[in-house]
């Protein structure tokens, strides 16, 4: 699996609005979801889940995703862009880990740990 179109598009997206803001949070996010799936396999299924499940994406990567998704100034177009039930999925899972705090503990540890993944194999590849 190669994450060049990933990667490519991200690059577009930056060359177009700048490194920081929000306009080019899906392009990263699905380079961030290619890469992670390519270099830390069983850290990204824990986070995003696995395809055996048939989700989506796992509780954790929805909650921890949903500051792109939910409640943004774009709230009205990215939900007809997206589609509503992708929205609320992420409003679902914002709201469900963020009233169970051991759940919310559990995801932190999670992302924590491939984001340490993710660090170590941008290590290796320079």
């Amino acid at each position: 699996m190669s994450c060049a179109y990933y990667s490519e598009q991200r690059r577009r997206c930056h060359d177009v609005y700048g490194k920081f803001g929000e306009d080019c949070l899906a392009e990263e996010l699905q380079e961030k979801r290619c890469l992670s799936l390519r270099h830390c396999r069983a850290d990204a299924n824990k986070y995003y889940g696995s395809r055996v499940e048939g989700l989506p994406k796992a509780l954790c990567s929805s909650w921890a995703e949903s500051f792109a998704f939910v409640n943004n100034s774009n709230g009205d177009l990215r939900e007809m862009s997206l589609g509503k039930e992708f929205v609320e999925h992420h409003a679902n899972a914002r709201r469900y880990v963020n009233e169970r705090p051991s759940v919310k503990k559990e995801c932190q540890t999670i992302a924590r740990d491939l984001a340490r993944c993710l660090q170590k194999a941008n290590m290796t590849r320079r």
